[in-house]
């Protein structure tokens, strides 16, 4: 992000100064983007090519749900709490700047992504997945309870009528941000407490939760 935005450097700006020293960003840019694809492609095959994770249910199961409680976790800490200085490391000490994407602007539609991947694992698809087995096994109002979280968290993502970067401030944040905050910290306690009591699952330790 900072290769392409440098410090919220207009767009013009950007544009001259990767035209410096033979397009130097530029290329640093390819770089990255490689490594990123080298990192990617192992997970891809891994994906189309594995039996072993998926003949075991139970270790599938235990991988994917604290997979689910560690994502939320971060999402809840540092793409919301942080900046809108809601966790212990920077109480009430709001700063926008912390937003993962602060300087595109795009922190909005990063949280996004992660609210619409939970709910393709967790929501009715038209394929079977996640929340298609946890309800079958009798978790079918842990399962209800976790979707309406989801969907009144991307509810109030979707009412964002500007980047969320501008809902914080240094002196406070819109009352929204603090609903967005308490909802991810409830459907991590569902998934951490209620999902894994449901399907006897084993709650891994989530490193710096002091929950």
């Amino acid at each position: 992000e900072y290769l392409l935005y440098g410090h919220k450097t207009s767009s013009a700006d950007m544009i001259s100064l990767m035209n410096l020293k033979s397009k130097r960003r530029i290329e640093a840019m390819k770089l990255v983007i490689a490594n990123l694809k080298s990192l990617i492609e192992p997970i891809v095959e891994f994906y189309k090519t594995d039996t072993k994770l998926v003949s075991d249910v139970k270790e599938a199961s235990n991988s994917l749900v604290n997979v689910l409680i560690d994502v939320t976790y971060r999402l809840r800490e540092f793409r919301v709490g942080e900046p809108a200085g809601l966790v212990v490391k920077f109480k009430d000490e709001p700063n926008p700047e912390r937003f993962e994407y602060y300087k595109s602007g795009l922190s909005t539609e990063a949280i996004k992504s992660i609210l619409e991947a939970q709910s393709k694992i967790m929501g009715s698809q038209g394929y079977s997945n996640f929340g298609t087995l946890a309800t079958s096994n009798g978790a079918s109002d842990v399962v209800t309870k976790i979707n309406g979280l989801i969907a009144e968290a991307m509810s109030i993502v979707n009412g964002f009528d500007k980047p969320i970067e501008e809902y914080v401030t240094t002196t406070g944040y819109d009352p929204k941000i603090k609903k967005l905050y308490d909802l991810l910290t409830e459907l991590q306690s569902v998934y951490y407490e209620s999902l894994i009591e449901a399907l006897s699952l084993t709650a891994k330790i989530i490193e710096a939760d002091g929950d």
